[in-house]
């Protein structure tokens, strides 16, 4: 008895329902062992990047860098802010290399990928907990110091200098003075809400 099965030629098979399904079964496992082989060998570390539409502008588009990995949130940084839809292959994540600028950004997306990897690999190095904040954290500089009111409105004044008119300024300075007394203040913190 001859039987035909999917490319196969079965020669002297006695009872082909009981082969059909020892086909199946070990199928389904070396299935099952491909699926857990890619899992065991995927990457627990992935930097991605992407452009999304401004918001204020309509034309304009940022570059922005996705840090993921596994069994964390992802986190994201603006690479830069001014891009053309047309100037970036969607396919790729990455710019179309058709000018001196595209070509200085691909060279510098190179860059960060290949730092943040460096941080990764640093971190797992010293057996640190690995998490995409953290990364991110290490590449911007931000350490996790606290902050008092003072330094944020410092900022506050110092990001909004071009932006605002004199009086606005001018009310800014005297919104930190009243916070910079308010804080020589002996005051109880469990009054505070």
């Amino acid at each position: 008895m001859k039987l035909f099965f999917v490319g196969f030629e079965i020669k002297n098979c006695n009872n082909p329902a009981k082969f059909v399904q020892s086909f199946w079964m070990r199928l389904v496992q070396i299935i099952n062992l491909k699926k857990q082989k890619m899992m065991n060998n995927s990457y627990p570390f992935n930097v991605s990047f992407y452009i999304r539409k401004n918001k204020n502008s309509k034309k304009n588009y940022s570059v922005y860098c996705c840090i993921k990995i596994l069994e964390t949130s992802p986190r994201e940084l603006c690479v830069i802010n001014d891009i053309n839809r047309s100037e970036w292959n969607l396919r790729q994540g990455r710019p179309k290399q058709n000018s001196d600028k595209m070509i200085k950004l691909s060279v510098y997306i190179d860059k960060m990928k290949a730092e943040l990897f460096e941080i990764y690999l640093d971190i797992k190095l010293h057996n640190g907990e690995v998490s995409a904040e953290k990364i991110k954290n290490i590449f911007t500089d931000k350490s996790s110091h606290d902050i008092t009111i003072l330094e944020l409105v410092d900022v506050a004044i110092m990001k909004s200098q071009k932006e605002f008119a004199k009086g606005t300024l001018k009310n800014y300075g005297a919104t930190r003075a009243y916070v910079d007394s308010f804080c020589k203040k002996n005051i109880n913190l469990a009054t505070l809400n």
